[in-house]
């Protein structure tokens, strides 16, 4: 099955922060020089402007000029390598693609480099390619995939721990998105036969299927959290709409994919029910998009339909907050009360204790209620507002 590939416009989150770089060096890049090995530990506007620190000394960083770097063949380290690379993105990385789809991945999640250049990294996981502009990609480096020297003569043969190693990261590169859709016992059965049949080395078959069968169960339950099933994860707020003005809120408890009914659903008043997909969308139960934080104060939510639309702006003190009502009024529509919240859990975003709930969108649609709260994050509510800016 070829793979789709998506083109990634911007990160929203994390906030990326570009460190201190000299031409192709920058702050944490690592150098080699002949067997040694360091990192760029400071860069400044001195004569010597690179510093490194080596692993082989316990001295001061050496300090270098660019001809010196040149001369004494201090090269960069690449820490990418297509087809061999393993890289994770952070939980919570929230990507927006050209076509203005915005993805957010809540648990950290392991990818394999696809391709890298000098300006764009491509990343796999099963029939998924994602794209980034090299000063864009929020991933980490997490393991090198390494091809051992071959053996000669009788190989030992693989341990119940190598087998469970090597199926937990064949399931997370090759079994495919969406997976849990369509999962069946044959089909696992499948998959634990491709798997096996990619295996060099020897095995006992019982230490295959017991580690199989902990990978299998490992995976779907990681699957499950971070992928979930028909877009619905183990934590995700649900909403019901009895009636246009009446609206219950629930958690998703459990989900069980061998089941008639694999969504446990905790209500606010206390009862859990179970739920076919089908039951969910005959009694319309819709699940709540995770907060989506579009600048240092601004953040709404919405659900799957686009019934549902809350906004929320923030400030950091109450003077702030009074200036600003007017100004962003007229923008949104009505405001509830300003409400001050102490504790920071009960805080729709960190460090801005004074809060304004939008009350009733200015707009019908969600579209312009999206447009409408995306000009108020464009806003500088860190400053007092300007008759300009009003």
């Amino acid at each position: 099955m070829k793979p789709m590939i998506f083109e990634v416009e911007t990160v929203l989150y994390p906030f990326l922060i570009q460190p201190p770089h000299l031409q192709e060096f920058q702050l944490g890049t690592l150098v080699a020089q002949g067997k040694e090995y360091g990192i760029v530990t400071q860069i400044d506007e001195s004569d010597r402007p690179i510093a490194v620190t080596w692993d082989c000394s316990t001295e001061e960083p050496f300090a270098y000029t660019l001809d010196e770097i040149n001369v004494l063949k201090v090269a960069i380290v690449p820490l990418y390598h297509a087809k061999q690379t393993l890289v994770e993105l952070p939980a919570g990385t929230t990507i927006k693609l050209t076509d203005g789809e915005v993805i957010r991945f809540d648990l950290s999640t392991i990818w394999l480099v696809e391709s890298i250049d000098r300006q764009q990294i491509s990343i796999s996981q099963a029939e998924k390619i994602y794209q980034f502009a090299i000063e864009l990609f929020p991933g980490k480096p997490f393991a090198n995939l390494i091809e051992l020297p071959k053996l000669t003569g009788e190989q030992p043969k693989l341990s119940l721990i190598d087998l469970k190693i090597k199926a937990e990261i064949w399931l997370s590169l090759y079994a495919p998105s969406q997976f849990l859709e369509i999962v069946t016992c044959a089909w696992q059965q499948q998959l634990k036969q491709q798997f096996s049949s990619q295996l060099e080395q020897r095995y006992f078959q019982e230490d295959l299927d017991i580690a199989w069968e902990l990978s299998w169960l490992s995976f779907l339950d990681r699957r499950i959290m971070e992928e979930g099933l028909y877009g619905l994860k183990k934590g995700s707020r649900v909403l019901r709409k009895i009636e246009p003005n009446i609206e219950v809120f629930g958690v998703v408890r459990s989900i069980n994919v061998n089941a008639l009914r694999p969504f446990q659903i905790a209500w606010e008043n206390g009862t859990f029910i179970n739920y076919s997909f089908l039951e969910l969308q005959s009694l319309k139960i819709t699940r709540l998009c995770p907060l989506m934080q579009l600048s240092a104060n601004v953040t709404y939510q919405i659900d799957d339909n686009g019934s549902y639309f809350k906004a929320y702006i923030a400030f950091h003190c109450k003077a702030l907050a009074n200036a600003w009502l007017r100004p962003i009024k007229a923008i949104v529509g009505r405001l509830g009360h300003l409400h001050k919240y102490e504790l920071e859990q009960l805080r729709h975003i960190p460090n801005k204790p004074w809060e304004y709930e939008v009350e009733k969108p200015k707009y019908k649609t969600l579209a312009k209620n999206l447009e409408a709260i995306q000009k108020v994050a464009q806003l500088d509510l860190e400053s007092m507002p300007s008759a300009k800016k009003s």
